[in-house]
């Protein structure tokens, strides 16, 4: 993997460092190996007190963008009574213990595979009845996460989290959680409530880090899930006492089969105005899973908010 350092220009027109990551990425389109670049906004790494990182805040009640404000430095000040938790990262990967929170949605489970697959110690929390139209059962949930420790429970219930999930020591929480419908209701009880509880449940355990799968288009909130989402982005970036990463990323390329499988069958593309109003750079799953995966080890991506999307522009409707 490589990294390169670019100038390049902020929504608002104002330049600023950005890194690019270049990373492998399995297209749904013909199946030829492409390449995605991430881009995510460099912020200096700046000195703590091994007990608190700093916290970078968002002021979000504008309508266009987040705007990142100075950031906030931890106290110097600790008590004699206060320890400093080995760091989770110094351990084997199978000692690592990942827990997966929306791991039977659409993008959770390549998260939780992704993690099996590296060899880490993974948890996989769902519903008793979970999936679309909650079809799939306990055992299907089961057969599909071979190499996890499935645990069920209720994700609106921070006890049942507390009981079935951080009744033993977690490490790194993924979250993977979001609304089905995107509706006021669902949205803040999904993307925010629900995530607020296993925030709860995980610093009161002690995890130590915290992955948030979040969305691109938070940046502009207008609808009811970017709102939901912000405010726990948030919550998470102001607890002080566990570390994140925040990813944001663009469309996936389900969005963009979607529109295939119209016209094999022979029926129109649609698209917005010339296509530009609608274009974007998706991403394969497969690859945010890889990258969210990363957020565990990689420092660079410790206490940061991380857009990330394919380099290649699609044009058209969705």
């Amino acid at each position: 993997m490589q990294l390169q350092h670019h100038q390049t220009t902020h929504l608002c027109g104002r330049s600023h460092a950005t890194h690019a990551v270049h990373l492998p990425r399995r297209t749904l389109l013909g199946g030829t190996a492409k390449v995605c670049t991430v881009f995510y906004k460099h912020i200096s790494q700046y000195p703590n007190n091994n007990t608190q990182h700093p916290k970078v805040i968002y002021k979000h009640a504008t309508k266009h963008r987040a705007i990142p404000l100075a950031p906030i430095h931890a106290s110097s000040t600790t008590t004699p009574t206060q320890t400093t938790p080995q760091d989770f990262r110094l351990k084997p990967r199978n000692k690592q213990r990942v827990a997966v929170f929306g791991a039977t949605g659409y993008i959770g489970k390549y998260v939780a595979r992704e993690l099996i697959a590296r060899g880490y110690d993974v948890v996989v929390f769902a519903r008793s009845s979970s999936g679309i139209g909650g079809n799939a059962s306990e055992q299907d949930t089961r057969d599909a996460f071979k190499d996890a420790d499935v645990r069920f429970g209720d994700v609106t219930d921070v006890q049942s989290l507390t009981n079935t999930v951080f009744n033993t020591p977690v490490d790194v929480v993924i979250s993977c959680l979001a609304s089905r419908t995107g509706g006021k209701k669902d949205s803040w009880l999904i993307d925010y409530q629900a995530t607020s509880n296993v925030l709860q449940a995980a610093r009161a355990a002690g995890a130590q880090h915290f992955v948030l799968l979040s969305a691109i288009c938070v940046q502009k909130p207008e609808l009811e899930f970017q709102r939901a989402k912000l405010k726990f982005e948030e919550e998470l970036m102001n607890a002080g006492d566990i570390t994140y990463s925040i990813v944001r990323p663009t469309a996936f390329f389900k969005s963009l089969a979607g529109q295939v499988e119209l016209v094999k069958d022979g029926k129109p593309f649609v698209m917005f105005g010339d296509g530009e109003l609608a274009s974007c750079k998706p991403i394969s799953e497969a690859d945010l899973a890889s990258f969210m995966a990363d957020c565990i080890e990689e420092k660079s991506k410790i206490n940061q908010v991380l857009p990330i999307g394919g380099m290649v522009v699609v044009v058209g409707g969705w």
